[in-house]
């Protein structure tokens, strides 16, 4: 299998290391694999990693196949019970919202979740809005840092240069889930939202960021 680039193994480390330091459950945190078992487990953990990436990949062709006659709403009820079961978002709002999350009550927490959820669904629902002959490529999975299986992915375009996506994906209760997508070898969405989100929290704190994603959610579903 091919190598992920050192750049997006790079970010993938600091992308679960943000997880980490968010205070995210220590239920979401895999064991260690000891060294001798590794080598027997990979090859598994790959399958199944790379089985996550392609049912996601595939729910989406559907969406953009059918983009027309779906509907934004449509394409939103299609791919929300896919992200909800393909992605670990409590994992994603923790790392997204940053220092704001251990110090936010359960109540905040668990709305944060909800908003986060909808705003992502809204925006792959946005996103994916038409198809014109593009494909979906698995391109080598490998694992990365701190027990994560990098899914190295391109989206193939007829007329246009390919665009790489990387998955970040981890093992939890619920078995293999995203927590993170690189873009161009490298690029977190999470770092990128944690960023957005900063000033927000700052100013807000939880409640205030969970009224921005309702606010930004209502805004795409209804153009």
């Amino acid at each position: 299998m091919m190598q992920p680039s050192r750049l997006a193994l790079r970010a993938a480390a600091v992308s679960i290391a943000t997880l980490l330091a968010a205070g995210a459950p220590a239920a979401h945190a895999a064991d260690p694999i000891p060294a001798a078992q590794s080598a027997n487990i990979a090859p598994a953990a790959a399958a199944a990693a790379r089985a996550v990436v392609d049912g996601f990949h595939a729910v989406l062709l559907d969406a953009m196949k059918n983009a027309k006659k779906l509907g934004i709403k449509g394409r939103y009820a299609l791919l929300q019970p896919e992200l909800a079961r393909r992605f670990d978002l409590r994992l994603m709002a923790a790392i997204a919202s940053g220092p704001a999350w251990p110090k936010a009550s359960a109540a905040e927490r668990a709305k944060l979740i909800d908003a986060f959820d909808k705003f992502s669904v809204a925006t792959y629902a946005a996103q994916f809005d038409s198809f014109d002959g593009q494909s979906f490529e698995v391109v080598s999975v490998a694992p990365g840092p701190r027990g994560i299986m990098m899914v190295n992915t391109r989206i193939n375009q007829p007329n246009d240069s390919p665009v790489k996506l990387a998955y970040v994906t981890k093992q939890n209760d619920s078995g293999w889930q995203i927590v993170d997508v690189l873009i161009d070898d490298g690029i977190s969405q999470l770092a990128v939202r944690r960023s957005e989100y900063s000033s927000v929290l700052g100013q807000r704190g939880i409640p205030g960021l969970v009224s921005e994603l309702d606010s930004k959610t209502e805004k795409l579903l209804n153009p």
